[in-house]
């Protein structure tokens, strides 16, 4: 197992037998410190990031199927979608799972949640992805009772489990 955290704040390390951690997150494009701001749009966080393909280059996995690709970017997963389905990695991908926050679109402007889904879905759909699993995660805005913050948006996430049909064994 590979772990890539960001926020580890300790150096890339072998935590126990075949299981890494890197302090790197996974982005659009390589970069070394790619400042990205927390919810409050206000606090900064620098980050050493790479892309799924360069990752895949670095550890010697290029070519080699992922089982599981997991990711949580903190409301900006919608920044690496192009990059994932341009780069052609995700044919590598078997399971594909993600959040998409929400919280970022403001509610006026529902027909963005729609044309994000949408691309999402016939680009995966091109890659054999079928949504498996979806849920509206509305953990954080019952919990911190924000169900509305200023500019009108709500805090949630909607979960999302793709499988790549193309990975399929059904004999």
């Amino acid at each position: 197992m590979t772990l890539f955290l960001h926020r580890i704040g300790f150096p890339d390390h072998k935590h126990a037998d075949r299981i890494w951690f890197y302090s790197l997150g996974l982005w659009y494009e390589d970069v070394d410190d790619q400042v990205v701001f927390n919810k409050d749009n206000v606090t900064a966080e620098h980050w050493k990031c790479r892309t799924l393909e360069t990752i895949m280059e670095m550890l010697g996995h290029s070519k080699k199927p992922i089982d599981v690709l997991k990711f949580d970017i903190d409301n900006n997963e919608h920044l690496i979608f192009h990059q994932l389905i341009m780069s052609g990695v995700l044919k590598y991908v078997k399971q594909l799972d993600f959040g998409v926050h929400l919280d970022i679109i403001p509610r006026e402007r529902k027909d963005l949640i729609l044309g994000v889904y949408r691309y999402m879905k016939t680009a995966f759909d091109e890659f054999g992805f079928k949504l498996w699993f979806s849920n509206e995660n509305t953990y954080e805005a019952e919990v911190q009772n924000f169900g509305r913050h200023a500019g009108g948006r709500r805090h949630n996430v909607m979960e999302m489990s793709w499988v790549n049909t193309n990975y399929l064994n059904l004999e």
